[in-house]
């Protein structure tokens, strides 16, 4: 009955899995599309004021490209200090609301900006520069975090991280394309470049809510598993103790002696405690292949880890400072 209910288990822990990393796909491809409609939304909005010239263009696309390159950066220090579902979802949520603040408040800060630059003698190039810099970057360096980020929670196998990194990379293009495309041939034409910025802060609220909502869900599912499990294998253990009390009875050998501080719980959770320490031990400190060595998944040891056994942290081998350059030397 144990070996039958660890299968089932595993089973639903691999069908988290799936669901994680479809919702991961999901959530690149939205972001990736929202990002380049804020860019395209941005030259838009500031044309009225500082016209559509080649040096506004620059502006837009050079300080567009620095935001990403700065999420790019801080997602991936953040996704290795705390690869959480959650707060990758917090960040989505949150860029999206920085997106839908933009129609509101750009209209009052560009005709304060264009008044102040006019007053101290400075062009467009400048004026653009600034506009851009406090309207769009905040919510596109949250964009940006998500790539490294959703890389990071995707993985499972080190083996694996090429072709993950690229499927991620590929689906925040395509979204990028089609956030373009959309908002230059479809969207700006007929509903305006406000309500353009309010749909792609929309789309990415969705994207993001549903990585919460999901996250939660697995996450008491998880639990209910787990302590469904431990209590089926705490009966299968209490009726093997009992058989071997009754088989010690009946041949004469001394019993198992269980005095009145004797827990079973708390004897299980030791024995549970000792097999990953082993299993950590014996892979280096390595979480992924500590969980291959007992049967279970990356989340699942991890859940376990964070949950019944934190005194177990410490055994895991700390994530180590990427070098700053791709290249490595042997």
């Amino acid at each position: 009955m144990a070996e039958a209910v660890g299968r089932k288990e595993h089973a639903s822990e691999s069908v988290h899995a799936r669901v994680l990393v479809f919702s991961l796909y999901a959530l690149v491809f939205c972001t990736g599309a929202a990002s380049l409609a804020t860019e395209i939304g941005a030259s838009r909005l500031l044309a009225p004021y500082y016209g559509s010239s080649t040096i506004v263009w620059a502006n837009v696309i050079g300080l567009v490209l620095a935001s990403l390159a700065v999420g790019y950066w801080v997602g991936g220090k953040l996704a290795d200090r705390n690869p959480s579902p959650r707060l990758l979802g917090q960040i989505v949520v949150l860029a999206a609301v920085l997106i839908a603040i933009i129609p509101f408040g750009a209209g009052p800060f560009l005709d304060v900006s264009v008044k102040g630059l006019d007053q101290v003698s400075a062009g467009a190039a400048i004026g653009s520069f600034f506009a851009v810099l406090a309207l769009f970057a905040p919510a596109l360096i949250l964009l940006g975090m998500v790539a490294p980020f959703a890389i990071r929670l995707a993985i499972e196998d080190v083996r694996d991280a090429g072709s993950v990194a690229g499927r991620l990379y590929a689906l925040s293009t395509v979204g990028s394309l089609l956030g373009t495309f959309l908002a230059a041939l479809v969207l700006i034409p007929s509903i305006g470049t406000r309500r353009t910025l309010l749909l792609a802060a929309l789309v990415v609220a969705l994207s993001g809510a549903a990585l919460l909502t999901y996250y939660r869900m697995a996450e008491s599912l998880l639990a209910e598993s787990q302590n469904r499990g431990l209590k089926i294998r705490l009966g299968e253990c209490a009726r093997r103790v009992m058989a071997v009390n009754l088989d010690s009875a009946d041949t004469g050998s001394e019993p198992l002696v269980m005095g009145d501080g004797f827990s079973l719980d708390a004897e299980v959770m030791r024995y549970e405690g000792n097999l990953i320490r082993q299993a950590l031990e014996s892979s280096g400190g390595s979480v992924t292949r500590a969980a291959r060595l007992l049967g279970v998944t990356h989340q699942g040891l991890a859940f376990i880890l964070n949950g019944r056994h934190n005194n177990l942290m410490s055994v895991r081998t700390p994530v180590k400072r990427r070098r700053k350059s791709i290249i490595r030397y042997h």
